[in-house]
């Protein structure tokens, strides 16, 4: 516990790099969905290859982010708020990216 100026802090300075982390993938997952969209959409749906390549590593970001919030949520090492809303958000886009996967090969 520190003391800083008549407060206390159960967290250290550095003890929310992995919720920050899991909010950082989840938001560039749901920034390379969106982006993906709207050149889908440009393009009129004939992206091909590199749209479905961009689209495994946003994925993967997504997967990557949800593994770190469950870390961080397992060690109660940050603020619940923050984790639990990485955690949420990167399983969200883990479920909207294996729909848009499985519309894909449909």
């Amino acid at each position: 516990m520190k003391k800083e100026e008549g407060t206390y802090s159960f967290l250290e300075p550095g003890d929310m790099p992995r919720a920050n982390a899991s909010l950082v993938f989840s938001g560039l997952s749901l920034a390379i969905l969106l982006i993906l969209i709207l050149v889908a959409f440009i393009l009129e749906g004939k992206g091909g290859l590199v749209l479905g390549a961009v689209g495994l590593v946003g994925a993967l970001f997504a997967l990557y982010a949800f593994i770190i919030g469950m870390i961080a949520l397992a060690r109660r090492e940050s603020r619940y708020r923050l984790c639990v809303t990485a955690t949420i958000t990167s399983g969200l886009m883990m479920i909207i990216w294996l729909t848009v996967f499985l519309n894909g090969i449909r």
